[in-house]
């Protein structure tokens, strides 16, 4: 057995239906042995990540809350395992995360989290060419942040976020034609406990589809998507948010294990918030984020990757010129397949 002893205690839960199921009662001489079997025969990835953001954010009405902005993550570990028996895979991840804010007015905002994820998903084959399957995910953060405002001491507030999802998706590729296409649909909720700053109740759902192609070593695809966001808060507000974007991507494949590629995405978000007393305010955001990225294998088991994204955010309130938020993004990965 080379797997770790921890793989099988992780899965041995999951895997003990299936292995009853699959186990003859009376063959108690194979039943350990079959059941190892199943949760050991297990591939995957362990990885590193790491990424930097700058914005700069110019408030035309009110020049005094025009900031900067530095944010950092660091995912001290991201796995993913497949239990290829069980047509059951899932994702970890644990992120530190740092945010810097600091306005021309001198007020500044500075924030700690820890973020955890949590995913797991069940495949179904439908056909060799198709499949299907249910999800669920779980992001949970914890943190605080130092906040000082003008007239007043600076103040430490703890936040809480937890948000659920589950969701199914179809996937088909058509290895003749080497096209296919992915699409997945979910459904949550997400909590928020920030203390001095509010509470806030969130239902969300999102669709997607994502078609592609191989043409030779190049590779084409556009990512179609819409999410919907309705939040009540403590502020006695509703808050509704909608995003749309469309994403085509262009990638070439060359040399032992390297591609590069570029994606560009063409976003639209609006807010639109409305208040016990009647008031309403509307928020809407024009989005254009270029990403372009290299990966390359190293020898068979180590993956490496980085990618630049370049961001321009156009926002408007209440149909009147609001911000533009400028933000250069850089990110680093490594993994080590398995």
């Amino acid at each position: 057995m080379n797997k770790s002893l921890l793989s099988v205690l992780i899965v041995n839960a999951l895997a003990a239906g299936y292995a009853h199921a699959e186990v003859a009662p009376s063959d108690t001489s194979n039943t350990f042995d079959q059941l190892v079997n199943v949760v050991t025969n297990v591939n995957g990835h362990v990885g590193v990540a790491y990424e930097f953001k700058e914005t700069e954010f110019t408030n035309y009405s009110d020049p005094t809350q025009t900031y900067t902005e530095k944010h950092k993550e660091n995912s001290y570990i991201d796995g993913f395992y497949n239990f290829n028996d069980l047509n059951l895979f899932g994702n970890y991840k644990i992120t530190q995360i740092t945010n810097s804010i600091r306005k021309n007015n001198g007020e500044f905002l500075n924030e700690e989290t820890v973020k955890y994820e949590l995913s797991t998903n069940y495949r179904y084959v439908l056909s060799e060419s198709l499949n299907t399957g249910l999800g669920y995910s779980l992001e949970y953060e914890d943190g605080y942040a130092i906040e000082s405002n003008s007239g007043r001491s600076d103040r430490k507030i703890n936040t809480t976020e937890a948000q659920h999802e589950f969701s199914t998706w179809l996937g088909y590729w058509n290895n003749e034609g080497q096209w296919g296409f992915y699409s997945d649909a979910s459904v949550g909720w997400k909590d928020a406990d920030k203390n001095q700053w509010g509470d806030a109740d969130t239902d969300l759902y999102h669709v997607s589809f994502k078609p592609f192609m191989n043409l030779g070593k190049f590779f084409m695809a556009a990512e179609l998507y819409y999410e919907n966001q309705d939040t009540t808060n403590s502020w006695k507000e509703n808050i509704d948010f909608t995003e749309r974007y469309i994403e085509p991507e262009l990638a070439y494949s060359f040399g032992e294990g390297k591609r590069v590629f570029v994606k560009h995405r063409f976003s639209e978000k609006e807010t639109n918030t409305s208040r016990s007393n009647g008031s309403s305010t509307k928020y809407f955001e024009n989005i254009n984020k270029t990403t372009l990225g290299y990966q390359q294998t190293i020898g068979e088991k180590w993956w490496v990757s980085a990618e630049v994204e370049l961001i321009r955010e156009k926002h408007d309130m209440d149909d009147k010129k609001f911000a533009d938020k400028d933000s250069d993004n850089f990110k680093l990965f490594a993994q080590y397949r398995f």
